[in-house]
Formats: C-alpha cells, sequence, structure tokens
C-alpha cells in the first residue's frame, strides 16, 4: 500500500450543524482504516497520549466511554465516515480539529506496526511538530430559523446536505451565506426550474463553499448568448451536455459533489466543486494557462466553459478522479498525463502569484487535452513538453482536440492577412461561436505562434481573449509584438487595429 487519504467534506463544520462527514481513500480496496480526530496535532504523537481526553480525541479502532471501538474496512477502496454525534458532542468545543488516517493490509490489524505495515496521511514525526490536516469549527451565535421559502426541493436534498442548509436559516438574514441561500431562492431562474433541478440547486450549494456560493449567484444570472441567427439566449443553468442523456449542467454539478477525488489531489471536495463553479459561472476571469504553453486547449477550455459549461462539467466529472480519464463528445478516451498530479513548483509554491496559478480543473483540463491532441506521445506537465522533447501543438493536432471535444468538423482558413482579418470580421459581426485566431507572437528571432480567440469586432478593430489571461493587466496598457492594447483585464481581452491584425494574423479555425 502507497497512501490512503482522509478528506472532510467541508472545511469548516459550524458546532450546532450536522456532525462531520469524511470520505477515506487508499490505493488498495482490502485496506483497514483506523481515523483520529483531536483537538491539537501533538495529540495525534503517541509520546502525548497521556494528554488525550474524550473531550480532545477520539479514536475509531479504540472508541469511547460512549461509543464503541470499529474495525473499519474501505470497500472498493473508499468509505464514507459519519462522525459519530456522540463523539462531536465532545469534540465541538474546540476551535480546530486535526485528523489522521492510518491503513493497513495485514490482519491481524496492528495500529502501532511501523510502515510498510501501516500507512499515515500524517506521521507521528509531523504530528509532534504541529503539522495535520484540520477543518474549522465556528461558534457563530444562531437564532430561531426563518422560512425557507422553497420547502419542497429542501426536503428532497440528501439529509446530511439538507441538515447544513437548514443550519443556514438560523443564521441572521443579514450573514452573507444565509443571505446568498435567500437570494438563490428567490432568483427568477431557479424558481423557473423544475422541482428536480432546484433540489440539486440547494444541493450543490450545501456542498460547496462561501466563494462557490458567490459563484451561484453569478451563475443564475448568467446568459449563453445564441451561436446562431435564429437562435436566443438561454440561462445557463438550462445548458445540457453532449451525452446521450443531455444532463443539464445542474445534473452534473450534482454529480460531482459525490466524486472520490484522485488521491492525489490535496483539496477538499467542496473546494474542487467550487473551481467547476468558478469557472462556468464567469470563465473569462477563471481560465487562464498558467506557465504552460497550453494556448490551444485554454483556448478551447473557455469556449466549452462559455458555451457548453454542462459538458464542460460532465468531462470534469471523470478528469477528477482516480481514474483520471473521460470521454470527449466523439466517443474518444482522453487521459490525465501522470505527472499532472505531481508538485510544480512553477505554480503550487505559495512564491507564485495568485494570477498565474491554475485551479485543478483547469491543470488537469489542459494536460489531458495538450496529451490527447498528440496520438503515440506522452505530454509532460511538470517539463510542458512531450516525449519528443516538442512543445506546443500543430494545426492538425488542434484540428483533432476540436473534432474530439465538439464531434463536429472544422476547418483552418490560411490566406492573406487582410482577408484573413476580413474573414474574422465578418464572423465576429454575425452570431456565431468565438473563432479560434492563430497569430505570430514575439519579436525575431525568439518569434512563435500563440493561439487567442476572436469575441468582437467593428470596423477599425478586433477584440480577442488572450489564454494568459489579463488580471495582471491594467486598462489602456499597451503590449508589444504584436502591438496591442489591454481593453478589459477582467475579462482577459485585448484589442488590435485591422491592420496591425492583418500582419501578425496566421490562420483561423472554424466549425463547419
Amino acid at each position: 500500500m502507497r497512501k490512503v487519504h482522509l478528506r472532510p467534506t467541508h472545511y469548516t463544520f459550524h458546532r450546532e450543524g450536522p456532525a462531520p462527514c469524511f470520505r477515506v481513500q487508499a490505493d488498495e480496496a482490502s485496506a483497514y482504516v483506523r481515523l483520529e480526530f483531536a483537538a491539537r496535532a501533538q495529540l495525534l504523537a503517541a509520546a502525548n497520549q497521556g494528554e488525550r481526553t474524550p473531550d480532545t480525541y477520539f479514536d475509531t479502532s479504540a472508541g469511547n466511554g460512549e461509543v464503541a471501538g470499529q474495525q473499519l474496512q474501505l470497500a472498493q477502496n473508499k468509505l464514507t465516515y459519519d462522525m459519530p454525534n456522540a463523539v462531536w458532542q465532545r469534540l465541538k468545543a474546540n476551535n480546530h480539529l486535526y485528523y489522521r488516517a492510518t491503513a493497513t493490509t495485514q490482519l491481524p490489524v496492528d495500529w502501532n506496526a511501523a510502515a510498510p505495515r501501516t500507512v499515515r496521511t500524517v506521521d507521528d514525526g509531523y504530528a509532534a511538530r504541529g503539522i495535520a490536516h484540520y477543518f474549522g469549527v465556528p461558534h457563530d451565535r444562531l437564532y430561531d430559523p426563518w422560512v425557507f421559502p422553497d420547502q419542497g426541493p429542501l426536503n428532497q436534498v440528501p439529509a446530511y446536505y439538507r441538515a447544513k442548509l437548514t443550519l443556514l436559516t438560523r443564521y441572521p438574514e443579514g450573514h452573507e451565506d444565509a443571505y446568498l441561500l435567500r437570494q438563490l431562492a428567490g432568483h427568477e431562474h431557479y424558481t423557473a426550474l423544475p422541482e428536480d433541478q432546484r433540489t440539486k440547486a440547494l444541493l450543490v450549494f450545501a456542498a460547496t463553499d462561501r466563494p462557490a456560493r458567490r459563484a451561484m449567484l453569478q451563475l443564475f444570472s448568467r446568459q449563453i448568448e445564441s451561436t446562431t441567427a435564429s437562435g436566443a439566449r438561454g440561462p445557463a443553468v438550462r445548458n445540457t451536455d453532449l451525452s446521450a442523456s443531455h444532463a443539464t449542467l445542474l445534473d452534473n454539478l450534482a454529480r460531482l459533489v459525490n466524486v472520490d477525488p484522485h488521491m492525489d489531489i490535496p483539496e477538499t471536495m467542496d473546494t474542487l466543486v467550487a473551481n467547476v463553479i468558478e469557472e462556468v459561472a464567469d470563465p473569462y476571469f477563471q481560465i487562464n494557462q498558467g506557465t504552460k504553453g497550453t494556448c490551444v486547449p485554454t483556448s478551447m477550455q473557455w469556449i466549452m466553459v462559455t458555451y457548453f459549461p454542462a459538458e464542460y462539467t460532465r468531462l470534469m466529472l471523470g478528469l477528477l478522479t482516480q481514474h483520471g480519464s473521460s470521454t470527449v463528445a466523439n466517443g474518444d478516451q482522453v487521459t490525465v498525463p501522470s505527472d499532472t498530479y505531481r508538485y510544480d513548483p512553477q505554480e503550487d509554491s505559495p512564491a507564485v502569484a495568485r494570477f498565474v496559478r491554475r485551479s485543478w480543473s483547469e491543470r488537469l483540463f489542459q494536460a489531458t487535452m495538450m496529451n490527447y491532441s498528440r496520438p503515440g506521445m506522452t505530454y509532460s506537465n511538470l517539463l510542458d513538453v512531450f516525449t519528443d522533447k516538442r512543445g506546443g501543438l500543430t494545426m492538425d493536432e488542434l484540428l483533432r482536440l476540436l473534432r474530439g471535444l465538439r464531434n463536429r468538423p472544422h476547418q483552418r482558413l490560411q490566406g492573406a492577412g487582410a482577408d484573413l482579418v476580413s474573414n474574422l470580421g465578418q464572423r465576429l459581426q454575425a452570431p456565431s461561436l468565438p473563432v479560434l485566431t492563430m497569430m505570430r507572437w514575439g519579436a525575431p528571432p525568439n518569434q512563435g505562434f500563440h493561439e487567442v480567440v476572436g469575441v468582437r469586432a467593428d470596423t477599425a478593430a478586433v477584440t480577442f481573449r488572450n489564454p494568459w489571461g489579463g488580471m495582471n493587466y491594467r486598462v489602456g496598457d499597451p503590449q508589444p509584438a504584436p502591438p496591442r492594447t489591454c481593453t478589459n483585464p477582467s475579462r482577459a481581452e485585448e484589442t488590435m487595429t485591422r491592420t496591425d491584425l492583418s500582419a501578425w494574423i496566421d490562420s483561423l479555425v472554424v466549425e463547419v
């Protein structure tokens, strides 16, 4: 056995709310596990066991005077553990609770044995120095509950998450989480949904953190523009994926809540779900390629999240899991390259600016689509090259990626720069998908190519979205090679005159 992973469903559990729930995973299905919870990380060390009390420590294998010990065993490599309420009543007075999992495949079970017989998520040496996983226990004052306005769907939410929502009705109405819940329940695009979809919206709200709850309000207000002259704008929450079942965005977000993530992804599930919600709520701001040469899949990721958010979420249902694979629209299997999960100093180091870092969903999607686009080669996320030592993607590889993700034919358009700009302008001034635009990039002798997405055009200029992201730009900032101006940093938009663009544009790729 190599590792065991213990994750709480949330990073905070109010002392008056339901007892914490955890998901356990190990890399062997027959593993037995022991879970420990402590008010201080040092109490996890055997040397400090004399300081443990029922109010500061609990061990599932030993139990205490009120709860019998259990020999927990994984089924199909995983286990859901609900902390007994009697244990929670004792531990909840602490401000934080640290947790640890120990696993073994050996019988008889001996939790004092040394590795490799047992594997710990946090070893005793780390625990002795106060380093461990933990979650917070807020003590906010609660009040008499206010009446939730949509009781039918609330009653259909699974009991654990329903209890977390019910707890929010005891917060004052001005408390942000309570306010966001009331706003969601009263939103016109929420009230217009059928009951089963409203139930899934409440489940997702309960399963995420506060930033994602803010993003959910943004998502419910978001409209997806029509890409055809005869179409109409529609609420993003009614978007459907490209599978045979045509699952909605809310269907797939609700399924994502119950996904067991890959064991090498450290974040808790509420954070991973939050990443996806924030991306589908505000793709302009959220999607970027970080420090990697993944401009092609990042541009496609932005298009997917902007126009096909349900399909994007369906793909993440597979890519975030231990299997690390999914099926794209044309039926091809795509797989996350193995080193994508390894520590990457270019984006995991605390010294890296936040606007450069990618979420796990960005990282997995981009590395996977790079890998898929060049058959017979393996993409390294760490090195940002394939096994043939080349980076980037060719035009043929771009077309392969598009066929997979969209299951539709695409065409590359080449020719004189002025003609390409005229063609691009005509397409962007009519209802259509944004246009993938390949440009020459950088000053000679180091000039290369860069994929951007054309989004708007007028008679004088063209605006495109740069997959670099734009959070480090200011409005009006000029950029060289190619000559362009930052016009909206929160949307990563830059603008070029048509004359300048004609000298730098290389080709267009359009759906036919």
